[in-house]
């Protein structure tokens, strides 16, 4: 089992010693989380505290740095159509080329900014509709809505495309 550390939407977080607690009571069952707190000191205060504890990030900010203290990587909706620059931080992290990787993690991150400008869901939505060629991916769930398309142009303009998915 994998938590979820979101207290933003939650409400409650995962404290340091309820995660003790809990791989005490539920050893081989409780054996990572996703941090999608946005803090990265916290981040590696659990990956220092609990070795073996398998912890994601919630950003391809962080992704480099959970990997540099052995851990699992990152989960986020931005990897959704950044996932071959992601890989791309992964493999050169394990094959020990660390300034190529620290390098891709910084134009990574550039590129989540750019993202994170406009509402992140409609904004993923736009790039996988340009990058599918398909029209399906502009369909919004409410209470979401969709990027103008001033917006659209303003967020594709600014992405390189061609490195994407």
């Amino acid at each position: 089992m994998y938590l979820y550390h979101f207290p933003q939407m939650t409400g409650v977080g995962f404290g340091l010693s309820l995660i003790g607690r809990l791989l005490e009571v539920y050893p081989g069952v409780v054996v990572g989380m996703k941090a999608s707190t946005g803090d990265w000191e916290r981040m590696e205060t659990v990956c220092r505290e609990f070795p073996g504890f398998s912890v994601f990030a919630g950003t391809e900010r962080y992704l480099l740095d959970t990997l540099r203290h052995g851990e699992a990587g990152c989960i986020s909706a931005t990897v959704n159509v950044t996932s071959r620059l992601a890989r791309r931080v992964y493999d050169s992290h394990e094959a020990g080329q660390d300034d190529e990787a620290r390098e891709l993690r910084e134009h990574l991150t550039v590129l989540r900014t750019e993202i994170e400008a406009f509402p992140q869901i409609p904004a993923l939505k736009r790039i996988m509709a340009r990058l599918a060629d398909a029209d399906g991916w502009h369909n919004i769930r409410s209470p979401l809505v969709g990027l103008e398309d001033y917006q659209a142009a303003r967020l594709l303009a600014r992405l390189p495309l061609a490195e994407l998915l």
